[in-house]
């Protein structure tokens, strides 16, 4: 039971570093003037 909630917390800080990684480059990307400003 405590190994299989472990493995569930690690995936799924293992799932919310892949996002953090990818998706936040993508969104900065597409809306890079108006979030950076000047």
């Amino acid at each position: 039971m405590l190994t299989k909630m472990g493995l569930a917390a690690a995936a799924t800080v293992a799932i919310a570093v892949l996002v953090a990684v990818t998706l936040v480059p993508a969104v900065l990307g597409f809306a890079g003037d108006r979030v950076l400003g000047r």
